[in-house]
């Protein structure tokens, strides 16, 4: 009787954990069951197309829109001029909400394509329609008649209120305030961005602006371009629209440069080319498309430019070539010069070893001078010009020869065919050369130590 007891209560227990097992399986159930309907996807939107459009606004916005199971808390359109904009860029915020929604895009650029998305967003993240682009109208034409000079920050962003896209005459920005704290000092050239043409010369000096992207409309500049002694300024990339300069070019003392890319598809230049005192200056990639010079080419203090490969299509220089104090240690850069109409000046370049990038030059009309191309601080007699073999094809000068002081230089062979042409001027070889050969041992078998 006894036993038969503990088989009940056996029994009993059994029953009761396999009933008590049954309910938490169940219960784990449905709690993974309401976990599942409770996952949250990021929303879906789709982008309207984009309509209204005129010079400085736009109309969008978004529909369709899908919550992904939980709340939008923001919505509306970002724009960029790149592809695939997002929230890092422009964006209007039209609330919460998933109804349908109109934006406006305001404070466009005319004549400018536009990338636009519509977004969304909830507890998971954002959501993007589909990528739509447009164009702007053209800006209409607003003339300044006579000669601009913008000295202060006010005038430059009310010269922008006042939607001016050509000025007939000058254009002048140029901080009349030596203080960088002082809020009339110039920082930003957003109020000139609409600029598509300037009458005669234009100068763009003294600002705290650390690039040109604002002058990007510039199609048109009658006169001179000077870009000088602005401080923060680190790239030149602008006037890529332009074919033909009518007067000079000069990039001065704007300590910052680093890179002068523009100009890229200019073929002439009727004045003078000056790139000077530019300390930080180390790659000049623009002017690829120069052909021709019309006064001289200066390039003097870049103490930092290793090369100069932006001029590989020069071919013809009107006044003087200068290449005074720079970095470079040759000049392939010059390949294509033929002819140049004044004297071609080396001096203070103290890594140049060669001038072999000179070797198409065959006239020079006026003097040719050569020196100090060697370091004043090199012991060990490594750095500097070590021949002349560049100057191969040179066949006339009209003025004087002289070659002094380059301490490395022992071979003059590349003035052989100079001389094989009867060369009349005047020869000054100086004693601090390497070697120091007479025209007579040039022409002979003596051209080199």
């Amino acid at each position: 009787m006894k036993n038969f007891g503990w088989v009940i209560l056996g029994f009993l227990l059994i029953a009761f954990s396999c009933t008590s097992g049954d309910g938490v399986s169940d219960e784990i159930e449905q709690k993974e069951e309401n976990q599942e309907e409770e996952v949250i996807t990021i929303p879906i939107i789709s982008t309207v197309q984009i309509n209204e459009i005129t010079n400085i606004a736009a109309t969008g916005g978004g529909t369709n829109i899908n919550d992904g199971g939980g709340n939008i808390s923001q919505k509306g359109i970002c724009w960029s001029t790149l592809p695939s904009p997002d929230l890092d860029d422009s964006f209007t915020d039209e609330g919460g909400g998933t109804e349908d929604f109109t934006s406006f895009l305001e404070a466009l650029d005319g004549n400018t394509t536009y990338h636009v998305r519509a977004y969304a967003i909830n507890e998971i993240g954002v959501g993007y329609g589909e990528e739509l682009s447009f164009t702007t109208e053209e800006d209409p034409v607003v003339v300044f008649e006579g000669d601009v000079l913008l000295t202060s920050q006010a005038e430059v962003d009310k010269f922008g209120n006042d939607g001016y896209t050509v000025v007939t005459g000058s254009f002048s920005v140029v901080s009349d305030v030596i203080n960088q704290a002082n809020p009339e000092y110039i920082s930003n050239l957003d109020g000139i961005k609409k600029l598509t043409e300037v009458g005669t010369d234009l100068y763009i000096g003294s600002t705290t602006v650390e690039n040109l992207d604002a002058l990007a409309n510039l199609k048109n500049v009658g006169g001179s371009i000077k870009i000088q002694g602005n401080l923060l300024l680190t790239e030149i990339d602008f006037l890529n629209e332009i074919a033909e300069i009518n007067s000079d070019v000069v990039i001065a003392s704007n300590r910052s440069l680093s890179e002068i890319s523009g100009f890229r598809n200019v073929t002439s230049i009727n004045g003078n080319l000056e790139i000077r005192n530019n300390e930080s200056l180390e790659t000049i990639s623009g002017f690829g498309q120069l052909n021709s010079i019309g006064g001289l080419l200066r390039f003097n203090s870049l103490i930092s430019v290793m090369d100069f490969s932006g001029f590989t299509s020069l071919s013809s220089i009107g006044g003087d070539m200068e290449i005074n104090i720079t970095s470079i240690p040759d000049l392939s850069g010059f390949s294509s010069i033929t002819n140049i109409g004044g004297s071609l000046i080396i001096r203070t370049n103290v890594f140049l070893e060669n001038v072999d990038g000179l070797s198409s030059l065959s006239s020079i009309q006026g003097d040719l001078i050569i020196d100090n191309n060697a370091s004043a601080l090199n012991n060990n007699f490594t750095d500097g010009l070590k021949n002349l073999n560049g100057l191969i094809s040179l066949n006339t000068l009209g003025g004087d020869l002289t070659v002094t002081s380059n301490k490395l230089l022992t071979d003059f062979c590349g003035l052989k065919t100079l001389f094989e042409n009867n060369y009349a001027g005047t020869y000054v070889v100086g004693s601090k050369n390497g070697y120091n050969p007479s025209k007579e041992q040039i022409l002979g078998d003596e051209c080199s130590n």
